[in-house]
């Protein structure tokens, strides 16, 4: 696989350049970029970490129980588990499991909620041909796609034998699971002010499937069928009209995460228990339409990345598009749309 500016980012050796004369502009953003989220991790863990030491030196002794007494060093050990790892592997040190629910963590928050493969993609070998351009071809180079975002995440020490280990995968997946977990406490926790509704409006599951189910794209057809549109969906929009409507889409500044927060499901899984959405899905051929825009260089989606870069990365240079200028079947949606772009690319004849 070839060098990439990332990987030296979480390089153990401080000897080691971030950059040489090779470094393209876009990686140097896109290394930026990555930094400041681990910045902002970084400094919430440190809050949390203070948070809790404040908690512990503030508890009162009870009985005779030393308060003072050292935390015991603990090992993280799969060599005896059937289950979970392989026979010969060596115990691991706590320091390494958490590390890498870390970077499960960042997964989340870098790159998407889901794995398609769960701990077995980290079973997959890695295709050194993969084409990002060609990434939703079908399952197996989103497969790719997916596993090349986790190696640029991993430092080099985690590569080669050790990506394979199951303690390294089932760290890296618990570390998604419990961020995935924690944002969505927090959505449902934050969403009445939000969206600007009653806490009443929130809960039970079935007020919500009522109330704002035709927000997230409810549609019937003329039998009288519903189901969920894709594209055709009001939260998704600024000043929706109606329809879907490629200049609006994805600038509404209350969309992130937003359609499961104002469904009927109570838990943030890959497919709704009440509503049968199916999120991973959902969020794929989002991201399907996305990077197809970026890619034949669309103005609606330069504008897009930018409009949220300026939300998220105020003040900075690091957009993906910092150079560029702004100037009926459920399932196909979003193909008809890409296949709409293709068509603006054609000549006319």
């Amino acid at each position: 696989m070839p060098n990439d500016p990332r990987s030296n980012v979480e390089s153990d050796d401080e000897n080691t350049p971030l950059f040489d004369e090779n470094t393209t502009p876009r990686s140097l953003r896109r290394v930026a970029r990555e930094l400041q989220v681990r910045l902002n991790i970084e400094r919430i863990s440190t809050q949390n970490l203070q948070r809790k030491f404040d908690d512990i030196s503030n508890t009162p002794c009870n009985g005779d129980n030393n308060s003072t007494s050292p935390l015991r060093k603990r090992h993280r050990t799969h060599a005896n588990s059937e289950d979970d790892s392989d026979s010969n592997e060596p115990s691991v040190e706590e320091a390494e499991t958490d590390e890498v629910k870390g970077l499960g963590r960042r997964f989340v928050i870098l790159h998407g909620p889901w794995l398609r493969r769960k701990e077995l993609i980290f079973e997959v070998g890695l295709d050194d041909e993969y084409d990002e351009k060609k990434r939703f071809t079908d399952t197996n180079t989103m497969v790719q796609g997916q596993l090349h975002e986790i190696r640029d995440l991993l430092p080099e020490k985690y590569h080669g034998d050790a990506f394979t280990k199951k303690w390294l995968s089932k760290s890296f997946v618990e570390g998604m699971d419990s961020q995935r977990s924690n944002t969505a406490t927090r959505l449902r926790k934050l969403a009445a002010t939000i969206f600007s509704v009653s806490a009443l409006d929130m809960s039970p599951s079935a007020t919500r499937q009522e109330k704002f189910r035709s927000m997230i794209g409810w549609t019937t057809n003329e039998h009288g069928r519903g189901s969920y549109s894709m594209l055709n969906v009001e939260i998704l929009h600024k000043d929706y009209s109606g329809v879907y409507d490629r200049q609006k889409v994805f600038l509404n500044p209350r969309l992130m995460v937003a359609i499961w927060c104002l469904s009927g499901d109570d838990s943030l899984q890959q497919r709704g228990a009440m509503t049968g959405i199916d999120y991973i899905t959902l969020y794929e051929d989002y991201l399907k339409l996305i990077t197809s825009g970026l890619h034949r260089d669309k103005a609606e989606f330069i504008n897009i990345i930018q409009r949220w870069d300026e939300i998220i990365f105020p003040g900075t240079e690091t957009s993906i598009v910092s150079n560029k200028s702004s100037s009926g079947d459920i399932e196909n949606e979003i193909d008809r749309e890409i296949e709409r772009m293709d068509d603006e690319e054609e000549p006319q004849q």
